[in-house]
């Protein structure tokens, strides 16, 4: 069974280690209003899930199940010429050092996402450096 938009919307807002009051208050909004979201007794208005999608650091497609990777964000910056064994290799290292990240300190969700992007040019750039000393 493919996961509904509140299913996604809680995953990754226990992934974060944040409530439904922090993330609310984040958004601005009550508890109740972003619970009927999460539980899919309403679907929030395309502005709501644009900011819903920012603060959990996925992309608005992640949300509505369009793409299945949280980290497409990520990936899709410049990933089209990697080839596809180098984009699961980006994909496990990005997953992977999010984890390692989250679990050894507190860090804004902000400061996260530019340490993803950057590791994520950073390995960009070692897999093009890599292929142009071979040719």
């Amino acid at each position: 069974m493919s996961q509904t938009l509140g299913m996604r919307i809680r995953e990754r807002r226990t992934k974060l280690n944040l409530t439904q009051d922090e993330l609310a208050e984040k958004l601005g909004m009550t508890r109740a209003n972003f619970s009927s979201y999460e539980s899919d007794r309403n679907i929030p208005p395309s502005i709501i899930l644009g900011k819903i999608a920012d603060a959990l650091n996925v992309s608005v497609d992640y949300l509505l199940g369009r793409i299945d990777e949280p980290y497409q964000i990520y990936l899709n910056k410049s990933a089209d010429h990697l080839s596809l064994e180098d984009q699961t290799l980006l994909r496990k290292f990005l997953i992977e050092s999010e984890e390692l990240i989250r679990q050894k300190g507190d860090i804004s969700e902000e400061k996260l996402s530019h340490v993803l992007e950057f590791m994520g040019y950073v390995f960009r750039k070692e897999i093009e450096d890599k292929k142009k000393s071979q040719s």
